[in-house]
């Protein structure tokens, strides 16, 4: 009997010391945080030197191991501006903060119940085989219609794509290297994103936390769905990170209408980020304060569709980034509202972009120059 309580004494010693240990390296790994507030940025979007997004931070801005051979890496996260680093060690990471001004509203007289945006959006998109990789870029100008106020127009709070560009590099084992404006749907995602946090009247109430400080706070709801939102304040600047896997059960969600068209897809990590520039200091948000959209998206694509597409019968390990920059907003009629939604805005110009925006990673210019060059 003393040997089976010295061996289980030992047992439990030893299982505490490795968690311990566990705990410890877990304490010891660096964070990506604000340079300003020192908030830590969660989910974050890591590219290698190619321009392949291959980690994000965790859900408490935890850089994670990185391999030797993808420096330099380059953080990515909504309103600042991207980093690139040779390495990491044990002190945190520090981005700088960075808004674009918001246009100035076009308000018209009389009866106008909707909200008109427009925005420039990149999505980025990583896959991962066992053999093969994928890597995505597109860029596009889309819109979005939203009512304000009573009104018998629903309009449209997922991206309406009026014009977009499309480059993709596909690589395996064998030595293919190729290029192509071409990319199968089943890999793009924006179509995820809310240009709004889900809501009936689309008005946000601050946090009282929130909306009692006029300079830098952070808070943490939970919605009646049990989503977590996130918020940080500093001065006008408010941002809120959405994470809508916290209402599933081990934070995974399998959508059924994907398992149907062959495209089962298990998603644990999805994080919308919105930027909004609070000027008028009211205690609620609108959509017309919107500056900046991200949605952040982890996933294993397991179906026939995804076993076509790549030619393997081994999941495939997906990431997705996904920003949008608005470019304009204008309040319109309900008469207005319908011609839109019939008749979309031409974009004769082509996609140029925004002022303030930072170009891509110099591994996804590479792509698409390398597209442009194929094209000629």
């Amino acid at each position: 009997m003393a040997n089976i309580r010295r061996g289980l004494t030992v047992s439990i010693f030893l299982l505490l010391t490795v968690l311990h240990s566990a705990a410890k390296t877990a304490e010891s790994r660096p964070l990506l945080v604000d340079k300003e507030t020192g908030e830590p940025l969660i989910l974050a979007s890591i590219t290698d030197r190619n321009g392949t997004m291959i980690a994000l931070t965790g859900n408490d801005g935890v850089i994670p191991e990185l391999p030797t051979n993808a420096f330099p890496v380059t953080f990515s996260y909504l309103g600042y501006v991207p980093l690139e680093i040779d390495s990491v060690n044990s002190e945190n990471i520090r981005m700088v903060p960075k808004t674009l001004d918001l246009s100035e509203i076009v308000v018209s007289p009389g009866m106008r119940p909707l909200l008109h945006i427009t925005g420039y959006m990149r999505e980025y998109v990583s896959s991962f085989g066992s053999k093969d990789s994928l890597t995505i870029y597109k860029e596009a100008i889309v819109d979005f219609l939203i009512p304000i106020d009573k009104t018998k127009i629903k309009g449209w709070q997922k991206p309406r794509i009026l014009t977009s560009n499309t480059y993709s590099r596909h690589t395996n084992a064998d030595g293919l290297d190729s290029v192509s404006r071409y990319a199968d749907e089943i890999f793009l995602m924006s179509y995820n994103l809310n240009v709004f946090p889900t809501s009936t009247s689309n008005v946000l109430n601050l946090p009282e936390k929130i909306a009692n400080t006029s300079g830098i706070a952070s808070e943490t709801v939970f919605t009646k769905k049990k989503t977590k939102m996130d918020w940080q304040k500093n001065g006008n600047v408010i941002r809120m990170n959405h994470d809508i896997m916290t209402q599933y059960p081990n934070h995974a969600y399998t959508p059924n209408a994907l398992k149907v068209i062959g495209a089962t897809t298990d998603f644990t990590e999805a994080l919308s980020s919105y930027v909004f520039i609070n000027s008028d200091g009211e205690n609620t948000i609108t959509p017309a304060d919107l500056s900046q959209i991200s949605l952040s998206l982890k996933m294993t694509g397991r179906g026939k569709a995804y076993k076509w597409a790549f030619n393997t019968q081994t999941p495939l390990d997906m990431r997705s980034y996904i920003e949008i920059y608005i470019t304009d907003r204008e309040y319109i009629s309900e008469e207005e509202g319908k011609n839109l939604k019939n008749n979309p805005p031409v974009i004769k110009s082509g996609i140029s972009t925004p002022k303030g925006v930072v170009e891509p990673h110099p591994g996804i210019q590479k792509i698409v120059k390398r597209v442009k060059t194929q094209d000629k």
